[in-house]
């Protein structure tokens, strides 16, 4: 600020600090000022599946910022501040609301006022004063994706890297102003990470079918066992589906897990072993939803196996469950045996009568 004409200047721009001395004129001021570090290095933002709600920390962040002016020859500095000045990305590009509250500078009083100034300040912002805008950022990033048809499940279940753009902007007052200004600054900017967090929420999921199939194969060694494939149809991909195997003896299995693919349908194969018994091998086994209410058909088998044949036992396979899976006979290998050489060895002298001109 000019003594005698309350005169105040204020110049923002994004930079990156760039000449390191400054030269000086009587009318001629110079300045070099921007951003030169942030912490916590991200902020992250919380989802519950549907939407990004809120900043996971209410930590403060911490700007750290450079500044470097020249009053000339005649300017003294009476005080100085700088503060981040954020924009919004993801396509956004508005600015955050000044946070020239935030700001951090130094005064000095009357006979100590310098004419150059090169330091740097920390300018501590609460993180709510970035929680509005982090959000919003998150959530029309969202909106893109679900414009270009992805679900909830898809968006929510991975993370997102979006970037405030980082400035900073300054004010000072000088004892004299000069004729003009000169911004040595460099055209850059900092990147400030928003990270759009993914959820453990899983968003409500429609069973439109459900469907068990059974393949009824033998091993080898004699051994039957059963392939039983799941399909699963619900609205939406990338969902995951946890289901038990049920027998007609009354045992469950363990959970297993299927993830619907880009149509929304789950499918997945599990093989069981049939123990072999005294006689034929019957029963039948269904599929019961854990984490999602359904339940599929109940899917039949009847075999007869034992360890001491390949496979199925000639007409015992059942032909309305499919057909046991062909055994390859095993080859049987080179003859052990030479073929027998001829007991008369040919000559190779040509017969008398076939010497004979024919007459």
């Amino acid at each position: 600020m000019v003594s005698n004409s309350n005169f105040r200047r204020a110049v923002t721009a994004i930079c990156l600090v760039g000449a390191s001395t400054l030269p000086a004129y009587a009318d001629i001021d110079w300045v070099v000022y921007g951003p030169a570090g942030v912490s916590p290095s991200m902020l992250e933002v919380k989802s519950n599946g549907e939407n990004y709600t809120v900043l996971k920390t209410n930590s403060t962040v911490n700007f750290k910022g450079h500044f470097k002016y020249d009053a000339g020859n005649l300017g003294r500095i009476k005080n100085w501040k700088i503060w981040p000045k954020l924009e919004n990305g993801a396509g956004i590009h508005s600015e955050v609301p000044s946070l020239e509250s935030f700001a951090g500078g130094k005064s000095y009083s009357s006979g100590q006022r310098p004419k150059t100034v090169d330091q740097f300040a920390t300018m501590k912002v609460p993180a709510s004063a970035l929680n509005a805008n982090a959000v919003a950022m998150c959530n029309f990033h969202a909106q893109k994706m679900r414009d270009q048809g992805k679900s909830n499940n898809e968006i929510f279940s991975q993370n997102y890297d979006l970037f405030f753009r980082v400035s900073v902007a300054y004010s000072i007052d000088l004892t004299i102003s000069a004729n003009s200004l000169h911004d040595i600054s460099n055209d850059n900017s900092a990147k400030y990470t928003v990270r759009c967090g993914k959820s453990n929420v899983q968003s409500p999921v429609t069973i439109n079918s459900a469907q068990l199939k059974l393949k009824q194969t033998a091993a080898l060694n004699g051994k039957c066992k059963v392939e039983l494939k799941t399909i699963v149809g619900t609205d939406q991909p990338g969902a995951k589906l946890k289901y038990r195997i049920l027998h007609s003896s009354g045992n469950k299995s363990n959970p297993f897990t299927a993830t619907t693919d880009i149509t929304g349908l789950g499918v997945q194969i599990n093989q069981i072993k049939i123990p072999n018994g005294s006689g034929p091998e019957t029963g039948w086994f269904r599929v019961q939803g854990v984490s999602h209410d359904f339940t599929t058909n109940k899917a039949h088998y009847q075999m007869n196996c034992s360890a001491g044949n390949f496979g199925f036992k000639g007409a015992d396979a059942p032909k309305s469950l499919g057909k046991a899976t062909p055994v390859p006979a095993k080859p049987l290998g080179k003859a052990a045996h030479k073929p027998a050489k001829p007991l008369v060895k040919k000559s190779n002298t040509p017969k008398p009568s076939a010497l004979r001109r024919k007459q």
